[in-house]
């Protein structure tokens, strides 16, 4: 469903959740200081920066700095869980192999968030095998190890 229905767990997703949590005012005020520092984005701002961009998934998915930045913080640490979470019904539940297949993922979100996807995934009782930031690095390991004498 592309990133505007069906992107949940990227950092798309996760930009949109922070900026709706500091929109709608959900946003716990030291969060809410610290963005608004960060940041300084008004709606209008955004909003331009959304629907007349091409490249609107890129710009949402900047919002993610703030998000690793700020991963330690309970409040951020529930939007991860629930956008890992989304992303586990949504793209991993309706194939019913996946509940007795190893899970495994590739790229910087789920390498950056690795703990979290692992506790989402046991929620639901999913395994969880290999998350990789860089599948290349594997590659090169590989012909290292075994190719290369």
């Amino acid at each position: 469903l592309a990133y505007v229905l069906g992107d949940e767990g990227s950092g798309n997703d996760l930009g949109k959740r922070v900026l709706r949590a500091y929109f709608t005012k959900k946003m716990p005020p030291h969060l809410a200081k610290a963005f608004n520092e960060t940041y300084n984005l008004s709606v209008e701002e955004l909003n331009r920066n959304v629907y007349q961009n091409k490249f609107a998934n890129a710009y949402l998915a900047s919002f993610n700095k703030f998000v690793v930045e700020h991963r330690n913080d309970p409040f951020i640490q529930k939007i991860i869980y629930d956008a890992m979470c989304g992303f586990i019904e949504y793209q991993i539940l309706p194939y019913e192999e996946a509940r007795y297949s190893e899970l495994n993922f590739i790229g910087s979100i789920a390498h950056i968030y690795e703990d979290i996807i692992r506790a989402a995934a046991a929620e639901y009782h999913l395994t969880v095998g290999h998350i990789i930031r860089k599948p290349i690095d594997n590659v090169v390991d590989y012909h290292k190890k075994y190719l290369i004498k």
